[in-house]
């Protein structure tokens, strides 16, 4: 079984849930909920937060990253306020562009700062 599967079911336990409490939680079908709690596949990205949601769990742990189940609501506050201050002095499109960055994992990170280390080398995109 994925690492998913066995962190969703550990939420469900925890939290006293059972499947169709999901499904109206989160408005996901039963058969998707089946496939999850089955280990037939693995949610996607927003399955995923509905899931994490309805469990009050941390969505990166239901992943299967290595972090804490429990979230911390200080540090999303936090978070919050920098990201409203990033959006705020450099525009939208600098929020959206930390937030995609956000989502890689290491190596999708170090090659997304190689790209743009390469475009702001070229004077056709300068300001």
């Amino acid at each position: 079984m994925s690492k998913f599967t066995d962190r969703l079911n550990h939420a469900m336990t925890i939290r006293n849930m059972k499947p169709i409490d999901l499904v109206n939680s989160t408005k996901l079908s039963k058969a998707r909920i089946s496939q999850y709690v089955n280990g037939v596949y693995d949610a996607k990205q927003d399955a995923l937060f509905k899931l994490a949601t309805a469990l009050d769990v941390n969505v990166a742990w239901l992943m299967g990253h290595d972090v804490p189940m429990e979230i911390n609501y200080t540090e999303i506050h936090q978070e919050i306020k920098l990201c409203e201050q990033i959006q705020k002095a450099y525009g939208k499109d600098a929020f959206d562009l930390l937030s995609t960055y956000l989502t890689l994992n290491n190596d999708g990170k170090q090659a997304a700062i190689t790209m743009l280390q390469g475009l702001s080398n070229n004077d056709n995109f300068k300001n």
